[in-house]
């Protein structure tokens, strides 16, 4: 029976090549033992560009998606509620509006009182209405939560005025451009956080390559890390596009990753690279 740790060939003994593409990690990590040896002999920093792919991929249906809901938003909810909005005009740090006061603007979607317009002094707060928002004379007034409110002082403001034009202008750049914009931030804040996360996984994959008596090194691991989460990452992408909620998903991501950082660890091992008689007097059989 072999005793002590196994290492994997090193670099001098393998490949210098990849065996696989950037491409197979979005099907093999789901069951292939050899590509889980390959990832972890061959892949080193490349997986971190493979792992920027993999959630540039799965950000753009989600961000489609994005899309076509601000779209439909903004042909139902948005234009009904800007055809709501009278002209609106600051002069020397007082609002005014050429329409009966207190004016109130409803939620299309709830029916329920969304804004007052109130230079009379009827409404000075929020208290004991449903509504978000109240404009007074000199000031803006803008419900957080049930308990606070923030306040914005108009008074400094000499001229301004916001009519339905204005709000449609601003709607439309909102629906042209708040995908393009938050796309390269979201895939910036994704990677960083997995790149934790596969950081922490491969910490963890020392323990299980420890079990098996196996001495990848803390770079391997993280290569076997980032293909463990790939599945995970590829299914619930897919569950967020079909709207499908699953008990303690969260729970489940970790349990998959963790078996699939083991599959990876357990592929490494010394008797999965042997074959035949070899593998028998691997095991002591």
């Amino acid at each position: 029976m072999t005793t002590g740790f196994y290492r994997p060939p090193s670099r001098s003994q393998k490949s210098s090549k990849r065996r696989y593409s950037i491409v197979h990690p979005f099907f093999m990590s789901f069951f292939s033992k050899e590509f889980y040896q390959d990832a972890g002999r061959n892949w080193k920093g490349f997986s971190f560009v493979y792992l920027l792919l993999l959630l540039f991929l799965c950000w753009i249906p989600t961000m489609i998606a994005l899309q076509r809901q601000i779209s439909d938003f903004m042909m139902t909810s948005a234009r009904e509620f800007i055809v709501q909005v009278p002209e609106i005009t600051i002069s020397h740090g007082e609002i005014w509006i050429d329409e009966e006061e207190p004016y109130f603007i409803e939620d299309p979607e709830s029916g329920k009182i969304f804004a007052i317009i109130d230079t009379t002094g009827q409404y000075t707060s929020l208290n004991d209405t449903t509504a978000n928002i109240l404009v007074t004379k000199t000031k803006a007034i803008l419900r957080k939560s049930r308990r606070e409110t923030r306040t914005f002082d108009l008074s400094d403001i000499e001229s301004f005025t916001l009519d339905q034009d204005l709000m449609n202008r601003w709607a439309g750049f909102f629906e042209k451009w708040f995908t393009m914009i938050s796309f390269p931030i979201a895939l910036l804040f994704s990677f960083v956080y997995r790149t934790i996360q596969v950081l922490i996984y491969a910490a963890i994959g020392l323990l299980f390559a420890k079990a098996k008596k196996t001495n990848l090194s803390f770079q391997d691991l993280i290569s076997i890390a980032i293909m463990s989460i790939t599945p995970v990452l590829i299914i619930d992408t897919i569950l967020s596009l079909k709207k499908i909620t699953v008990p303690f998903w969260g729970i489940w991501c970790f349990v998959i990753a963790m078996a699939y950082l083991f599959y990876g660890v357990k592929a490494n091992c010394q008797e999965e690279f042997l074959e035949g008689p070899q593998r028998f007097r691997a095991q002591g059989l």
